[in-house]
């Protein structure tokens, strides 16, 4: 189908996973033909989902799936500075790629490959508080249309 409401929005797809390798539990599967950055996975503690991820991905000639976290390392409760800490990592297929740390800030802060966060508040997130965002770069895919060519 095209997406549209009379073909059932477009595709189906059917993923089995066979064999003794699968166990524990599975990553989310993501399928998105764009560099959409509107909807990271949470897994949050603390329940305060404030992290944006913006910008436009620059694959630079290099990684087809690139994954982004952010995890809180260290929340402002009993710490001498009003902020909380994250770590981003930059992983892509042969593993992490970069990795920092830094203070949450209400300013737009850069990551890597045309991609930064922004937060909502320094403070209130919890210790394990997570977001991911996958960005897998699809090429021969027709955006437009939703299908191969």
């Amino acid at each position: 189908g095209l997406g549209g409401s009379a073909d059932n929005y477009g595709y189906t797809y059917t993923v089995s996973f066979n064999g003794a390798y699968v166990r524990g539990d599975l990553v989310p599967l993501v399928a998105e033909t764009t560099h959409d950055l509107g909807n990271p996975s949470y897994n949050g503690i603390s329940g305060l989902n404030d992290l944006e991820f913006r910008g436009t991905f620059d694959p630079n000639g290099q990684d087809e799936v690139v994954i982004f976290t952010v995890e809180i390392v260290r929340d402002s409760k009993g710490a001498l500075d009003p902020y909380d800490d994250y770590v981003w990592t930059m992983e892509g297929p042969n593993g992490v790629i970069m990795t920092a740390q830094a203070n949450v800030t209400l300013e737009e802060t850069y990551l890597a490959r045309g991609i930064s966060i922004k937060f909502g508040n320094t403070t209130g997130h919890a210790i394990g508080d997570r977001w991911v965002e996958r960005i897998v770069i699809c090429p021969g895919v027709n955006t437009t249309r939703g299908s191969y060519p």
